[in-house]
C-alpha cells in the first residue's frame, strides 16, 4: 500500500512550481538547418571513407576472380584430352556440341511444320508428362 506522506507530496509541488516558472528557450531560426547540416556531413564523411573505396575493392577482387576462372576454362578447354579439347576451331567446337546435344532422343519438344506453314510443338516424351502422345 501506498503511504500518503505530506513531505514528498509538498516535494513535487515545489518541483512543479520551479518547471513552470523557468523562462522558455530561444533557439535560432537556422538550428534546425544546422543540425542536419551537420549530420549530412557526417554521413558524406563516413560514406566516403569506407563505402565508397571498400566496394571498388570487393568489385575489383570479383573481377580478377572472374577473368581468372575464365582464363582457367578456357585453358581447359583447348587442353583437355577429351575430344573437345581436339577441336581447333569454335565452329567445329558448336557442330560437335550440336550433334552430342540435339538428337531427338534428347528433344523434349519437337516442332512440327504442317502444310500453311505454321509451325507447333509437341511434347516428344509421353511418359514425363504423364499425357498421351498426340
Amino acid at each position: 500500500m501506498k503511504r500518503y506522506d505530506k513531505q514528498t507530496e509538498e516535494q513535487i509541488e515545489e518541483t512543479m512550481r520551479l518547471l513552470d516558472s523557468l523562462p522558455s528557450l530561444k533557439a535560432s531560426p537556422f538550428f534546425r538547418v544546422h543540425v542536419m547540416e551537420r549530420i549530412d556531413a557526417l554521413q558524406r564523411k563516413e560514406f566516403e571513407s569506407g563505402g565508397i573505396r571498400g566496394s571498388f575493392n570487393v568489385r575489383l577482387a570479383l573481377g580478377a576472380m572472374l577473368v581468372a576462372v575464365n582464363i582457367g576454362s578456357a585453358a581447359l578447354f583447348f587442353t583437355s584430352s577429351g575430344h573437345i579439347g581436339r577441336i581447333s576451331d569454335a565452329s567445329g567446337a558448336i557442330e560437335q556440341l550440336h550433334d552430342d546435344y540435339a538428337g531427338p532422343e534428347l528433344a523434349y519438344y519437337v516442332e512440327t511444320v504442317d502444310q500453311s506453314g505454321a509451325v507447333s510443338g509437341r511434347e516428344d516424351n509421353p511418359k514425363e508428362s504423364g499425357q498421351p502422345r498426340r
